[in-house]
């Protein structure tokens, strides 16, 4: 029972490492614009979203009342000129990265695809009407964009729902089996 104990620890801290989030405002809090109720639209280079810079198409911010995962506020990516996109620049000092948010449609319209790049890598998602986290494991080191685009005209029936993005480092797998190898070292002196 005390090896369970000892063991723990050294996990815990492992998991801790990976758990800051490089992405500023990733659950869009930090809006400086204007009050509204609804919806606002920004339009390209908007940054009334801390951290974030709002693509050539604009976007829609939304309020609780439209869609938020984290209140107060959420983004609908479908701008009103066409393909909605924000994007943030980072500073990765690791290689592996989780890229994870949560994202609908709205209750109306059709699956939607949704394109997140971190540098030069990306993954396409179609995003369904059904509120779900997704993620995706991308390497990357250095000053990187990460960037969210929707890659469909823009539908009659309305949003595209985004929210709590974050950007959180990967444990090495040496620095994972140095801790396992640790901690197998630690318990087999106890042993003895």
């Amino acid at each position: 029972m005390n090896r369970r104990f000892l063991i723990l620890p050294v996990f815990a801290s492992a998991a801790a490492l990976s758990s800051a989030n490089f992405v500023t405002n990733g659950n869009f809090s930090d809006y400086t614009g204007s009050a509204f109720t609804g919806s606002r639209m920004l339009g390209s280079g908007n940054t009334d979203l801390t951290g974030w810079t709002v693509g050539q198409s604009g976007i829609n911010v939304v309020d609780s009342s439209v869609f938020s995962i984290s209140a107060p506020y959420a983004i609908d990516l479908e701008g009103t000129t066409g393909n909605g996109s924000i994007s943030q620049t980072l500073n990765l000092p690791q290689d592996w990265y989780e890229v994870s948010f949560w994202a609908r449609t709205s209750l109306h319209n059709d699956p939607t695809e949704l394109k997140v790049s971190l540098g030069g890598s990306n993954g396409i998602w179609t995003i369904s009407n059904t509120l779900q986290r997704y993620q995706m494991w991308l390497p990357s080191s250095g000053i990187k964009t990460l960037t969210f685009e929707t890659l469909e005209k823009n539908n009659a029936n309305g949003g595209f729902y985004i929210d709590n993005i974050a950007v959180t480092a990967l444990p090495e797998p040496s620095t994972m089996a140095a801790l396992g190898l640790g901690a197998l070292a630690f318990l087999k002196r106890r042993r003895k």
